[in-house]
């Protein structure tokens, strides 16, 4: 009797470790070009999977604190903004999305943690972004409350910075894609600086 409740609890445990691994069916998928412009930070290009058609634009500003925006395409309307700031060292953003379900401006913040860990919370959503152990290339976007991998994406590119490629995967319609598309820019930023203080 013991071994089966044993057995039980291991299993229980191995299923709650490894499920939020397995993705929903793929809903949507794009490509993501990022290009290092001058006095700015990498801006990025994001088109359809086959990388013909463009559908949106992360565009920053001059400045230290760049303060990216998410802008669609062919309309080029601003469907998401981000405030930068950093807090003792540590990411602290500021998110404002317009939520496609109310047309309505959604407030909410993206910031880094310690290790690597980067927190999205919006709308009463929390996403963790996780990358594999030992591997710089994937992130993956679970929501806190259930587990889900809510998205995915994979750094293509040979170059660490200055010009890289994401391959990304949509897996539900739960939160507005934007907030993978800041998720990816902040990762490579943050990245960036820890590379160039050593970590």
């Amino acid at each position: 009797m013991m071994s089966i409740r044993v057995f039980s609890c291991v299993l229980l445990l191995v299923t709650v470790i490894f499920a939020p691994v397995n993705p929903l069916p793929t809903v949507r998928s794009y490509l993501i070009k990022g290009r290092f412009q001058l006095m700015r930070s990498l801006e990025f290009a994001i088109f359809d999977a086959a990388g013909v058609k463009q559908q949106y634009r992360i565009e920053s500003q001059f400045g230290t604190m760049e303060n990216p925006k998410v802008v669609a395409y062919p309309s080029k309307e601003i469907v998401a903004t981000l405030q930068e700031k950093f807090v003792n060292l540590m990411y602290n953003g500021i998110i404002s999305i317009l939520d496609p379900t109310s047309d309505e401006w959604i407030s909410g913040k993206i910031y880094h943690k310690f290790l690597d860990d980067i927190f999205i919370e919006w709308n009463g959503h929390r996403v963790r972004i996780l990358r594999k152990k030992g591997d710089d290339r994937s992130l993956f976007f679970r929501d806190e409350i259930n587990g889900t991998i809510l998205a995915n994406s994979e750094k293509k590119s040979k170059f660490k910075y200055f010009s890289i490629k994401y391959d990304v995967k949509v897996f539900s319609d739960e939160l507005p894609d934007a907030i993978y598309f800041l998720g990816i820019a902040v990762a490579n930023e943050i990245a960036k600086r820890q590379s160039s203080r050593g970590k």
